[in-house]
């Protein structure tokens, strides 16, 4: 997991404190009822956890609904913090066609031509 946090490409990275043990914050996290309810399944590209370390790291492959249908991965990390849980989120693009390099004179339009 430590790989997919430290790459080069960035990442939106939150941190919040919940007033819930971290056994609860992992059951709303692995629990696919419970996850449904913030996290649809639609919005995943493969409803399993890509990383899994029991009770502290949860990782997801997630998949845009509109076109071009970009793929990224979602990572959960809980610590426990006094009597709540420290839940540090990691949302990183993966999808390459979003990390290529465009031209310098592309105007960035998106243009369709008659048939």
């Amino acid at each position: 997991m430590d790989d997919v946090l430290h790459e080069a490409t960035p990442a939106l990275v939150m941190e919040q404190w919940l007033p819930a043990p971290p056994e609860r914050v992992w059951r709303a996290l692995f629990d696919p009822a419970l996850r449904e309810r913030w996290l649809p399944a639609a919005d995943l590209a493969d409803p399993q956890p890509c990383l899994c370390e029991e009770g502290r790291e949860l990782g997801f492959h997630l998949r845009d609904a509109q076109p071009p249908h970009l793929h990224s991965l979602v990572c959960f990390r809980l610590r426990a913090d006094g009597g709540g849980t420290v839940l540090t989120i990691v949302h990183r693009l993966t999808d390459l066609r979003a990390l290529l390099p465009l031209a310098a004179n592309d105007d960035h339009r998106t243009m369709m031509r008659a048939a």
